[in-house]
């Protein structure tokens, strides 16, 4: 359903989803049953569904002033899977399918003005939830992702054309450690690894646009 109101100033979008999977190829690692040799193994995690809802709503209550958010819930399920756990061919259908958390939101607001006729300010600011997750196939609890928010904001200046913008802003200000993915080694060399993304990172920009 999309729906605006007030001459565009609310917008109202909600969406139910249901997906059906079959052969979902996934990358596993372990054991040969045969020969006993550590390998990678690509896969498939035969089905799995996801269902869910997401809203969305956009509101401008003054000109200068936009509004910004969304919620989404997902309910996604292996409804079967068999891999090699110690060497042995096992239902796992059990596990939780990877990137795929509950819950998620975002929340943003975005304030421009004219401070001068020939320039238009502009502050920004969002943030992002998003819920427990796993990054890999084992579902491993040491590489899953615990839940986390993600703040960003910038700041700029530019020509009423919007040719020229001077912009100054950070991402993830919270310097949140968010690993986006994970190999579970545990079986062999015996480690588990996981990758992360960017520390908190400032920006600075000169923009130019022909």
């Amino acid at each position: 359903m999309k729906s605006s109101w007030y001459d565009g100033r609310l917008i109202f979008n909600a969406v139910y989803f249901y997906n059906d999977y079959t052969d979902i190829q996934v990358t596993s690692f372990g054991a040969d049953p045969i020969s006993g040799v550590f390998v990678s193994r690509f896969t498939n995690a035969a089905a799995a569904h996801a269902q869910g809802v997401e809203l969305e709503i956009v509101a401008q209550p003054v000109d200068s002033l936009t509004l910004n958010g969304s919620v989404g819930y997902l309910d996604a399920e292996y409804d079967e899977f068999e891999t090699l756990v110690g060497g042995v061919v096992t239902d796992v259908s059990d596990r939780g399918l990877v990137n795929s958390p509950k819950w998620n939101a975002h929340l943003g607001a975005t304030y421009e003005t004219q401070v001068t006729p020939g320039l238009v300010a502009t502050a920004h600011v969002d943030a992002s939830y998003r819920g427990m997750s796993f990054n890999e196939i084992t579902a491993s609890p040491i590489l899953a992702q615990d839940r986390y928010v993600l703040l960003n904001a910038f700041v700029s200046l530019k020509t009423a054309g919007g040719r020229w913008e001077w912009r100054g802003g950070v991402r993830n200000a919270t310097n949140q450690a968010i690993r986006v993915q994970g190999f579970n080694l545990s079986e062999f060399p015996g480690v588990e690894l996981g990758f992360y993304t960017a520390p908190r990172i400032y920006d600075f920009r000169v923009i130019f646009r022909y």
